[in-house]
């Protein structure tokens, strides 16, 4: 489980930013919120970003994204030579080329650190610590000119991951690769975490849902009883038609992304969903296609929430609320808060209700605000001070005591200017 994540100058984020799930409230907090460690850190289990557009909500999901996409897969994915693919702060006369994360994470109940430092071309620092008891003790630690410092009593095959370790890819990759003893396993377990960001344009979730549906019953059964339970009760079952994708198709496509298809487990298979309801004790038949985009979107989004709760991953959803009903996106929320103790979620929305709602607590409601220079800041409700206990938090935000609601002004146009514009 995450415990904070941290990164610096990386697309809008310029100095140090960090989301933490460390539980700041005094009062009781509910079972399904968190998870207490043995260390007695209590982790909660959402949070979600509010912001003004180009506030940067959704860059602090790319920037999670980013870094363990590519702390996992860059040793498959870059050749010797390739670029990292780090986007810097860009509104700065003093360029900084270096990206800085750090993720703080439990793994089998001991707390671990690990940074990163990376420019376009390599690895500048790398490290790996633990808290074995109450001491924070060095698992190893990588500089840039790639010599290798390890902790004491840590055993492996260390001199051969050195030598495998390209410049532009992470060592702790190479470790896992190589099955060594203390990092494989922590690299499998963030591995298991590791989802894609989901938005409104992500594609393929649908596919991936009617394939899941397709190939496993018990997954079917608990779609069909989510769809059941979110208002979706005529609903009585989903059926999958599936075709080989046209090989005339295929042939068209780049050997590379054919590729890289295979290697994301795609199996080029197009599917259609035919959804069965019930009226009147009488079954209809209509295609997806045809269901409301509600109905759509509720599918697509059951897919990465039964993973996440599968594999207590950490599941990041921008603007979850697309398409969706508020009740049902409360309903989503409660769905994920009942099941899977140690998953994880991190989401973007514009529905101030959920403020007022039991879903959040003040540390875990965010808000992403755009600086002067460009640059995005973050801070949670629970670092404002003097924010009564029984206070709509929704009409606080709408008195813009966070600063960070959206700022319009009003735009009039002169009547002569619009004429003189036409053709």
């Amino acid at each position: 489980m995450i415990l904070e994540f941290s990164v610096e100058n990386f697309l809008s984020i310029k100095n140090k930013q960090t989301l933490s799930f460390e539980s700041a409230s005094k009062d009781n907090i509910p079972d399904r919120h968190y998870v207490e460690m043995e260390d007695g850190k209590k982790i909660l289990r959402l949070a979600c970003i509010y912001g003004a557009n180009a506030s940067g909500k959704t860059n602090l999901l790319l920037a999670y994204g980013f870094f363990l996409d590519y702390i996992l897969n860059g040793f498959n994915d870059l050749s010797p030579t390739d670029p990292i693919d780090i986007v810097p702060f860009a509104f700065t006369q003093e360029k900084n080329e270096v990206s800085i994360f750090e993720l703080q994470f439990y793994h089998e109940n001991h707390r671990y650190i690990y940074r990163l430092s990376v420019n376009k071309t390599q690895v500048l620092q790398e490290s790996l610590q633990w808290y074995q008891t109450t001491q924070k003790k060095l698992i190893y630690s990588r500089d840039e000119t790639g010599d290798v410092k390890w902790g004491t009593g840590i055993k492996g095959a260390k001199k051969q991951i050195a030598s495998m370790t390209t410049k532009n890819v992470t060592f702790l990759n190479v470790a896992a690769k190589l099955g060594h003893p203390v990092i494989s396993p922590i690299y499998q377990d963030m591995v298991s975490t590791l989802l894609p960001v989901v938005s409104p344009e992500t594609g393929g979730l649908l596919n991936n849902s009617l394939r899941l549906i397709e190939e496993n019953a018990t997954y079917k059964k608990d779609y069909i009883k989510l769809l059941s339970a979110a208002y979706f009760n005529n609903i009585k079952d989903i059926r999958v038609e599936t075709k080989d994708i046209p090989q005339e198709f295929l042939k068209g496509l780049n050997p590379e992304t054919v590729e890289h298809l295979k290697t994301s487990g795609y199996d080029f298979k197009e599917r259609q969903g035919i959804v069965v309801h019930e009226f009147d004790k009488k079954e209809y038949l209509l295609p997806l296609s045809q269901e409301s985009s509600g109905t759509r979107r509720f599918l697509e989004l059951a897919y990465p929430l039964l993973i996440s709760i599968l594999n207590s991953g950490v599941l990041l959803i921008d603007e979850i609320e697309c398409s969706l009903h508020k009740d049902l996106l409360e309903f989503f929320l409660d769905t994920f808060l009942d099941n899977g103790k140690e998953s994880q979620l991190i989401f973007t929305t514009h529905i101030t209700d959920l403020m007022d709602s039991e879903l959040l607590r003040d540390d875990e409601v965010w808000f992403a605000k755009k600086q002067a220079d460009g640059s995005s800041l973050y801070d949670s409700i629970s670092d404002y001070e003097g924010v009564r206990k029984g206070a709509s938090r929704k009409k606080l935000y709408e008195a813009d005591r966070f600063g960070a609601k959206p700022i319009i002004s009003h735009v009039l146009f002169e009547k002569e200017d619009l004429i003189g514009t036409q053709k």
